[in-house]
């Protein structure tokens, strides 16, 4: 049976985010990326290959070169997984060659905006484990869409809002085993869990620490031996097929198992600048200082600053504080490692951008490498909410909410600019919405 409170914030989401594909609101808004991207699934298409014609590469800086041949610079899984989808439109009649834009509004909203759609139904779900009422249950699971950057990439030809998706998905198969009445019938929902993690991983490394959680979670339940080994055997089945493509694809491109992304000039140093690597040319404690002045200044834009994630979506505090309040109370071990897996993921991805010298201004809108991770931890949040709280308090969680939600809009306008961000996403990104606006209405003035 089909309850509305679970279908509402799936069709909240596709409602909201139909008119803000970026093929219909901004048809002219075609990045680099992007282009290459949808370059690389025609090829796939019409020549069952990643290499990108020579004559189509529009800019350099959008690509890779290996010396001989141009590729997109995604992961070689994503575009190979949106060729699929491609193709069945393209059986509906909707050629990618004669009618582009139309095919990529469609390609978008079935390989990124529905399974955005449908996991913010898996998170209403998974909230029951907070005994909370469904309409609760509902805002928690728009919340973890909307008012996390999620909703923001889920509009364009990217894959982080698509790993999101997936990592959702993983969750609620060891989430669903843990409370299923015969575990035995519901552990084969493992090989699905894992499946989608592995894309996820493969077509965003930031996605990757749910796929490394799995069988950590499926070894702790408190489910008899034969049904965890069974579940073990089925994470690593669901998991081959897209780390064998991926292993197959990325090599024979980069040489490596890293996608071409991180081979692309967007890098300015992958050496990472830790306090203790000290350079013999200056004096040791002006070397150690300017390094502790690199890393607090990146701890500060990635966390309250122009990408940061509590300066843009404050509703996260929130957040974290219900997975620290699961973390030290008495519930579920799959919540709890859920909740403390989110955590060390986010602390892993603040280290690695404090200690990896990147061009921030090549920057997408908020915090692009955090989309895997944000969405899930909003679900934690029910902790607090189960919790008594002041007129003043809910106020302000209110607040922080509508600023979260506003924002992640704002960034559904144009998450992905060509020449990026140069300061804080949110007020550029609202300047580019009305600067926009106004050339277009000035064309139409013309035009009259």
């Amino acid at each position: 049976m089909v309850r509305p409170w679970s279908i509402a914030g799936p069709v909240l989401v596709l409602l909201l985010a139909s008119p803000l594909i970026r093929p219909l609101f901004s048809p002219a808004s075609l990045t680099p990326r992007e282009a290459m991207t949808l370059e690389a699934v025609r090829s796939v298409l019409r020549h069952h290959s990643l290499e990108i014609d020579p004559r189509r590469v529009t800019q350099a800086e959008a690509v890779y070169f290996d010396g001989q041949h141009f590729f997109s610079l995604d992961a070689p899984v994503f575009p190979v997984i949106l060729s699929g989808i491609s193709w069945l439109i393209e059986r509906g009649g909707i050629l990618i060659d004669e009618n582009a834009v139309l095919h990529e509004y469609l390609l978008i909203l079935f390989a990124i905006t529905l399974p955005t759609a449908m996991s913010c139904g898996l998170i209403y779900r998974m909230a029951r484990s907070f005994e909370l009422q469904r309409w609760w249950r509902m805002m928690i699971a728009l919340a973890a869409v909307l008012a996390t950057g999620w909703f923001s990439y889920a509009v364009v030809l990217m894959p982080q809002a698509l790993s999101a998706a997936m990592v959702v998905v993983a969750a609620a198969s060891v989430w669903h085993l843990s409370n299923a009445k015969n575990p035995m019938l519901a552990v084969g929902w493992l090989a699905i869990g894992a499946f989608c993690a592995s894309v996820a991983a493969v077509i965003d490394f930031n996605a990757a620490w749910m796929l490394l959680l799995m069988p950590i979670i499926v070894l702790v339940l408190k489910l008899p031996w034969r049904v965890r080994w069974m579940g073990m055997l089925l994470v690593i089945a669901g998991a081959a097929a897209p780390i064998t493509l991926h292993a197959t694809l990325t090599p024979a491109i980069t040489g490596d198992l890293l996608p071409p992304r991180y081979h692309a000039s967007e890098l300015v140093s992958q050496v990472p600048m830790l306090l203790g690597q000290i350079d013999d040319s200056e004096p040791v404690d002006a070397s150690i200082w300017i390094g502790i002045g690199r890393v607090l200044n990146r701890a500060i834009v990635f966390t309250i600053g122009d990408h940061g994630i509590f300066s843009h979506f404050p509703v996260l505090v929130i957040a974290m504080t219900g997975a620290l309040m699961v973390l030290h109370r008495h519930w579920g071990r799959v919540l709890k490692f859920l909740a403390g897996g989110v955590v060390v993921a986010i602390a892993v991805q603040l280290i690695v951008r404090m200690t990896i010298r990147v061009d921030m201004t090549h920057l997408s809108f908020a915090a692009p490498g955090m989309v895997a991770m944000l969405p899930l931890l909003v679900l934690f949040s029910g902790a607090w909410i189960r919790r008594s709280h002041g007129g003043l308090v809910w106020t302000v969680a209110g607040i922080a909410l509508g600023v979260s939600v506003m924002v992640t809009l704002i960034g559904a306008t144009g998450p992905a600019p060509a020449d990026g961000f140069s300061r804080y996403t949110a007020a550029e990104a609202v300047e580019r919405l009305f600067s926009r606006n106004s050339e277009a209405r000035s064309v139409v003035a013309k035009s009259r």
